[in-house]
Parts: structure tokens; C-alpha cells; sequence
């Protein structure tokens, strides 16, 4: 045993062990000359000394050796040094896009381009730049939406001069403040020259470039002649790159709702309306060491090129599109049966979807159907019983105004009648007055001048007063007349309104008779609301009915499809359902447009008797309801301990794989291991249905795991944690 005592352990090299061994070796060795082990003895000085130098170094070498091995690497710097020797290049941070709806508010005589680059703002000042140029044809307005793929960033252009020697590195100090340069977004000019990005310098004299995406700030390194080619000195370089700020750049839906500044064509300013249906995913920040660990073999070993499964999954897995994100997630399916061919299971929820879809529209327009048609009966009822008064009304009037008609016609007369016998009486006093003119007043025996002027100052007045007669009765006949015009008018009027109340009253009942005919062509029962609602549910049957059949026809293409998979030729055919991240981390589904660039991908590297089909992985997603109730002890903060909770089941829930289910198991010691917590209850209700309200419990088994198929992926729906305090201190 004692002899064991002189080796010395190298695999225990830290500072504890190192002083027991080197005072059993004291012990040992110079039992006769030292015994003196007190901590404050000069020897035992020594002994830490050493045990300290030794335990540093020990440090040290430990972590050169950690560093030289993939598995164990720590730091960044390693990883991607490991990493570049196996042909991978660890990945700079890439943009999230979006699809953006686009209007012009004020038509405009002439096409509207919106140019590539073309800058909107979304929340907290992000900037997305449009990918592609996208024309208004002349006379859009509102309606005349267009969509228009975006991404999150902003383009920085800067220059520098080379200075001949080889080796040459640029730092890019335009980029913002926790922002990126998107990886291959990256453009170089050399006196105009156009040099090209590679991810690792070739050894040959070519016009290329490196970028380091990870450096901080990030940089571009030019070759030494041999592996890549030197600018020349005092040449112009010329640098154009995105940046973006990655994950955080992700945003909500609804909230890109305005431009940078304003489009002008043809010297016009152009007003546009903006929005986002949808929430921007695929943004990530640079690649971290755990993905590059997990990819890098694998992207090594497929060679860059995809005949296995393994070789489309981890191409797949690490692919980023740089302008329209990265995947956080991809599986490779083989199909051999209708059942394992996801692109034809997203076809068949689709249209299943589409034809369970038309029966809660029918059923809320029944409803809204019979209170309308209920509204209509009593306005009916209404409007009958006023036209019927109004008819009444109007035909009192007209005998009325005959009557008054009549008396004014009598009176017009008499004045007439009147007038004409004044006249009359003037015709007489005039000659009357003529014969008393004739009299001679000479003699006697005739009228003396005196009583020929009474008597005629008395024809005279009989004269006036004849005249006022005249002038009486022409003014009864006058107005008489305009009161008999009048009373024409208020008869015709009358006459009128109860013409109209009568063509109201047909038209009334031609409105119902219409209903009513409508509603029997509905209804074919009866034109009642009851027949109505009897044939709106038979609608809903007949949709049901044809649900039935549509699934027959369905089962018959599953049963055809696997025909054509199963033969003994069996279709090459490849489906890569794939996921993006939202702006929480969590999966969501790919943008049209990163589905577009890894199709591109892996058809440049499939073999040529395969077929593959990238499509979204958005309806194998299954989104876990997960409850916690925790128990805490008095003093501690229940606010603190819910949130740290929450984000420990959102840990879980993230980055799952396909295929793999969720057990309580796999919740409770995260939780557990929060500060704080007492006891933990875990429950997995089940998963969210597609209306995101709905809680579907058929994917759970007896013990409450959420147990899923082999194509499907498990992701956060709703997570709630209660906080309960389980004892009181009474100290």
C-alpha cells in the first residue's frame, strides 16, 4: 500500500488532491526529516504554493485539451476552428422575412414600382427591405393588393483601400449595435471587379473573399496570393452587406404598417398602405456551438450532397437562407404509403378543412335569415296599417273639397248674375240722366236748373253705388275663381295621395307575394321561418352528407396512392417538412419564400432519380397545453417563482424533435429545479386545436403524456403556472 503513495494521480490534478498527495508523500518519503504538517508551518506554505501552480496549470492544460476535441470544445473560437477543419463553416446570422400586403391609396395614370430594397418600418424602429421589385399597373387603387416578400434589415455600403500586402482583413464598423451581418448577403468590389464569397479561401489565385460572420466586428479577409488573390495596392474596395438584428428582428402580425420614406415616381409622391397578416419567422442570430456540434458531422459526412435520409435532414437542418431565415427543424420522409407522404396529408387537411368550413357560415346566415325575416313581418304589419289610414285620410279630403268646390261655384255666379244686373241699372241712370239733360228749364211748365242737378246728383250716386256693385261682384268672381283653383289643386293632391296609397298598398303586397315566393323556392316546405330553419338544416345535412362522401374520396386516394408508392418500382420520393422560429423561439411555420430557396438547395444536390418536395411542417405541429402548480414557501416572491416556472416548461417545449413525445417526466425537474419551489404538480391537458381555442385530448394516454406519431413535433401552446404558498414561518 505504501508504495501506491509515490505515484502520482495525473487524472487528479486539482488543488485538493494535489496537497494530499504531496503530504502523503512528505509522510512517505521524509517521515525522519519533516513531521511538522501545522497549516501556519513554512512547509505547508510550500505545499499549497505548489498544489496552486500545479492546479492553474492543470486548468490550463485542460482546456487546451477540451478545445482540441469537437464533443468537448467550450468556447466559440474552438468550435469553429474544429468545425472549419471537417468543411463547415459555422453560420453568421440570417434575417426573418415576412410577406407584406401592399395598396396604392391614390390611383395614378402611370405603372408604380416599388423598387427592390424599397424600406417599411415595423415595431421598435425595425427596418424590412422589399426582396424584389414589384409593379402597380396605372389606375390601382386600394383594392388592387399586392404582395410584396420582405426581409428584416438594412443595407450599409462602405469603402476601403488596399494597401497591396497580403492577408488583408477589414472590419465592418457600420453595423449596428446588436445587429448582424447576414450571411451571404455580402458583395465585393475591387475596382469595380466583382469578387466572389467563399466559405474558405481555395488554393488558388482567385478573385475571393472570407467573411467573418463571427468576428466582432465582423470582418472580410482577402487572400495572400496563393489561397485566393491580393487587391492591389491603393485599389478601391468597395463593401455591401445586410445587417440585421436576427432572432430579436422578428415581429407580431398587424404591426409593419408604414414606409421609411416616401415612394416617389414620376416626381409624384405615392401613399401606400401597409401591413402584415402574418408575424415574420426565420430570423436567428449567429449560428451558437451546440447546432455547429450537432451539424457539422453530419454535413461532413453527406459531402454536400443528398441520397440518404440523414443526408436530407442535415442539409436541411442546417440550411439558412439569408434573407429569408433559417430552419430550425426538418425531418426527410421516404414515402412509401399514402400515409407517410406529408405533402398528400397536407393536401387532404386542406381540403377537408375547406369542406367542414361552409357549415358555421350556413347555420349563423339561418339564424340571421329568420330574425330578418322576422323584422320584415312586423314592418309589413306597420306599414300596412298606416297606408290604410292614410288611404282614408286622403279620400275625406277629396269629398270635402268637392263640397267646398261646389258652394264656391254657386257664389261665383250670384256675383255674376249681380254684376250684370248693376250694369244694368247704370245703362238705366245713364240714360236717365241724358233725358233730364233734354228738358228745357226756359219755361214754366219745364224742369228749372236747380231740380235737373238734385236729380241728377241723385243718378249720380245711384251711378257709384252701381259701380261699387260691379266692382264687388268682379271681385267675388275673382277670388271666388282662385279658391275653386285651389280646392282643385288640394282634390287632385288628395285624388293622388290616394292613387299612390293604392299603388303602395299593390306594391306591399306584390313585396310580400315576392317573400313569399322566395321564400317557398328556399324553403320548398313552406314559405314560413319554420321552413326556412327545416331546409337551412337540411343544408347542414346535406353538407354532412357530402363531408361522408368527400372522405370516401378521400380514402380512395389514400388507397390509390399507395398503390403507385407500394408497387414494386417504388416512386423515389423525398418530402422534407420543415419548420421556422417565431420571434419567442418557438416553432412556426416557414415563410413561402425559405420553403423556395431549400427546394432550390436540395434539387442542386439530390440524386437525379429523386424527387423531393420541401413543404411546410406548420400541420404536424402539435402545440402542448401544459398546467403547473407549484408550492412555495412564505417570503418568497410568487411572481418570481410563476415566471421562472413558465420559462423553464418554455425550455422544454422548445427545439423538440420530430417523433418525440412529451412526458410529465420531462417537465417536473426543470420546474423542481427553480429557486423557491416546494412541490410541483404537472399536468398536460393535451394540445391546442387549429382554431387555437380548442383543447384536444386524444393524443394523450392514461398516464397524461402527450404521446404523437413519428411525422409530428411538439411545440408550446399554452403553458400556466399557479403559485401557492405551502407553510407559514412563524419565526
Amino acid at each position: 500500500m505504501a508504495s501506491s503513495l509515490n505515484r502520482v494521480k495525473y487524472s487528479a490534478l486539482d488543488f485538493s488532491t494535489a496537497v494530499d498527495d504531496l503530504r502523503s508523500r512528505l509522510q512517505v518519503k521524509f517521515a525522519s526529516d519533516f513531521n511538522d504538517f501545522a497549516l501556519s508551518s513554512l512547509g505547508i506554505m510550500l505545499v499549497d504554493i505548489v498544489a496552486y501552480g500545479l492546479d492553474t496549470l492543470s486548468f490550463y492544460l485542460d482546456r487546451r485539451a477540451t478545445d482540441l476535441y469537437l464533443e468537448t470544445a467550450r468556447t466559440r473560437k474552438a468550435v469553429a476552428r474544429i468545425t472549419r477543419q471537417l468543411g463547415y463553416k459555422m453560420r453568421g446570422a440570417v434575417a426573418s422575412s415576412v410577406d407584406l400586403d401592399v395598396a396604392v391609396l391614390t390611383p395614378q395614370a402611370f405603372n408604380i414600382p416599388v423598387p427592390k430594397g424599397f424600406q417599411f418600418t415595423g415595431p421598435d424602429e425595425t427596418v424590412f427591405e422589399a426582396a424584389q421589385e414589384v409593379i402597380f399597373p396605372p389606375g390601382s387603387d386600394s383594392e388592387d393588393v399586392l404582395v410584396i416578400p420582405c426581409y428584416e434589415g438594412q443595407t450599409f455600403v462602405e469603402t476601403f483601400v488596399s494597401d497591396g500586402s497580403a492577408n488583408q482583413v477589414f472590419e465592418l464598423g457600420k453595423v449596428p449595435e446588436s445587429s448582424f451581418v447576414v450571411s451571404g448577403t455580402v458583395q465585393v468590389k475591387v475596382n469595380g471587379a466583382d469578387f466572389v464569397e467563399s466559405e474558405f479561401l481555395e488554393f488558388e489565385q482567385t478573385d475571393q473573399y472570407e467573411v467573418g460572420y463571427n468576428d466582432d466586428p465582423p470582418t472580410i479577409r482577402f487572400g495572400d496570393g496563393v489561397a485566393g488573390n491580393i487587391p492591389t495596392t491603393s485599389a478601391t474596395i468597395q463593401i455591401t452587406y445586410v445587417a440585421s438584428r436576427g432572432l430579436s428582428g422578428q415581429v407580431d402580425k398587424n404591426t409593419i404598417t408604414d414606409v421609411v420614406n416616401t415612394l416617389v415616381v414620376n416626381f409624384t409622391s405615392i401613399r401606400l398602405s401597409v401591413n402584415n397578416p402574418s408575424g415574420s419567422v426565420g430570423g436567428d442570430d449567429l449560428e451558437d456551438i451546440d447546432h455547429a456540434k450537432k451539424f457539422a458531422p453530419k454535413i461532413n459526412k453527406s459531402r454536400l450532397v443528398a441520397v440518404t435520409r440523414s443526408d436530407y435532414e442535415a442539409l436541411s437542418g442546417a440550411f439558412a437562407d439569408p434573407l429569408f431565415g433559417r430552419v430550425a427543424v426538418a425531418q426527410a420522409i421516404s414515402a412509401r404509403s399514402a400515409s407517410s407522404d406529408v405533402e398528400l396529408q397536407n393536401i387532404i387537411t386542406t381540403i377537408s378543412g375547406a369542406v367542414l368550413a361552409p357549415k358555421p357560415s350556413v347555420d349563423a346566415e339561418v339564424l340571421a335569415g329568420n330574425a330578418a325575416l322576422d323584422a320584415v313581418d312586423a314592418q309589413l304589419l306597420i306599414i300596412g296599417s298606416d297606408l290604410t289610414d292614410v288611404a282614408t285620410s286622403s279620400a275625406d279630403i277629396v269629398t270635402v273639397a268637392d263640397s267646398v268646390i261646389t258652394s264656391a261655384r254657386a257664389t261665383k255666379n250670384k256675383a255674376v248674375e249681380i254684376g250684370a244686373e248693376a250694369q244694368s241699372i247704370q245703362s238705366l241712370v245713364i240714360d236717365a240722366k241724358n233725358a233730364i239733360d233734354a228738358i228745357a228749364t226756359a219755361g214754366s211748365s219745364q224742369l228749372t236748373v236747380g231740380t235737373k242737378d238734385a236729380l241728377k246728383a241723385f243718378l249720380d250716386r245711384i251711378t257709384g253705388q252701381a259701380t261699387s256693385v260691379v266692382s264687388a261682384s268682379n271681385d267675388i268672381d275673382t277670388s271666388t275663381g282662385t279658391e275653386i283653383s285651389l280646392l282643385g289643386q288640394i282634390k287632385d293632391g288628395a285624388h293622388d295621395i290616394g292613387t299612390t296609397t293604392s299603388e303602395a298598398e299593390s306594391s306591399l303586397l306584390s313585396a310580400e307575394t315576392a317573400r313569399s315566393v322566395i321564400v317557398t323556392q328556399v324553403g320548398v316546405i313552406s314559405p314560413t321561418p319554420t321552413g326556412i330553419r327545416l331546409n337551412f338544416s337540411t343544408i347542414g345535412d346535406v353538407i354532412q352528407d357530402e363531408t361522408a362522401t368527400v372522405g370516401q374520396g378521400l380514402d380512395d386516394i389514400f388507397a390509390h396512392v399507395d398503390l403507385i408508392l407500394s408497387s414494386d418500382c417504388q416512386a423515389n420520393l423525398v418530402t422534407v417538412p420543415i419548420l421556422a422560429r417565431d420571434g419567442a423561439g418557438f416553432y412556426a411555420a416557414p415563410s413561402s419564400s425559405l420553403i423556395q430557396a431549400l427546394q432550390a438547395f436540395l434539387d442542386a444536390r439530390k440524386e437525379v432519380t429523386q424527387t423531393v418536395v420541401v413543404s411546410s411542417g406548420a400541420n404536424f405541429l402539435v402545440r402542448a397545453v401544459v398546467t403547473a402548480r407549484v408550492g412555495i414557501r412564505l417570503g418568497v416572491s410568487a411572481q418570481v417563482v410563476k415566471t421562472a416556472v413558465e420559462t423553464a416548461i418554455d425550455g422544454v417545449l422548445r427545439d423538440r424533435a420530430f417523433s418525440s413525445n412529451l412526458y410529465t417526466s420531462d417537465i417536473i425537474d426543470p420546474v423542481l429545479g427553480v429557486a423557491g419551489v416546494s412541490f410541483a404538480n404537472i399536468s398536460i391537458s393535451g394540445s391546442l386545436g387549429l382554431d387555437g381555442t380548442t383543447i384536444l385530448t386524444s393524443k394523450l394516454d392514461s398516464n397524461g403524456n402527450l404521446i404523437i406519431s413519428a411525422k409530428e413535433v411538439i411545440t408550446k401552446g399554452i403553458v400556466t403556472a399557479t403559485v401557492e404558498v405551502i407553510s407559514v414561518s412563524i419565526n
